[in-house]
């Protein structure tokens, strides 16, 4: 099950952060940042701290806000 749409915000330019509330296991964060080399960094944590921290990277920021999305997914079955 996907996340509901995160609603992405850009904090500064190359910079885009979203926050979603669950009702069971806290808020959940995602942050897109453009790398200095190219390509976009992604991370994906629950406040819960119920399992760690998931990143990667890809070529574009959409794509970056799609992975961060979809690990959203793996850390909620991680924690079931």
């Amino acid at each position: 099950m996907m996340p509901r749409e995160a609603v992405w915000v850009a904090d500064t330019p190359g910079l885009f952060t979203a926050a979603l509330a669950r009702p069971v296991g806290g808020r959940q964060y995602l942050v897109v940042e453009r790398m200095p080399g190219g390509g976009w960094d992604w991370v994906a944590w629950r406040a819960d701290r119920a399992a760690r921290p998931l990143n990667g990277n890809s070529e574009t920021a959409a794509a970056a806000m799609r992975a961060a999305e979809r690990a959203l997914v793996f850390l909620a079955a991680m924690v079931r």
